[in-house]
């Protein structure tokens, strides 16, 4: 499914302060996102309908591997619990990484992947590299 601008909702970002709608430098980015090409041909810029959801998604990486911490805590006892310490989300990445909204114009295709039909022929085009990956 295409859109044309006009059609767009409004979007939001969260980016580096100093150029929140550019992309990470090359030697910094790592290619490990769910939305990124395996390939390292192109690159997105996360923008979501919700500020929150431009939040989670960057937050992401904060979350705690709560599998990780229970196979810890099995493994060495319940004091091993204390093991972990919060990763807070500190002042200075609050005040480096902004949340800004987004006027979108597009010079290619926009693929929703909220449309059912769309995803099963995403799914269908990628079937063996779906399983490869345990993604069936």
């Amino acid at each position: 499914m295409t859109q044309k601008p006009s059609d767009l909702p409004a979007l939001w970002r969260v980016g580096y302060y100093a150029d929140p709608f550019g992309f990470t430098p090359l030697d910094l980015y790592s290619f490990n996102h769910r939305f990124d090409d395996i390939h390292h041909r192109f690159r997105t810029l996360y923008c979501a309908a919700l500020p929150e959801t431009c939040l989670r998604e960057v937050l992401a990486d904060f979350r705690p591997d709560l599998d990780a911490m229970r196979r810890h805590v099995e493994r060495y006892g319940p004091e091993a619990a204390d093991d972990f310490t919060p990763a807070p989300v500190t002042a200075r990445w609050r005040a480096q990484h902004v949340l800004v909204p987004v006027d979108l114009r597009l010079d290619g295709p926009l693929i929703d992947l909220t449309d059912l039909s769309t995803r099963q022929k995403i799914e269908e085009r990628h079937i063996e590299l779906l399983v490869e990956h345990g993604l069936e």
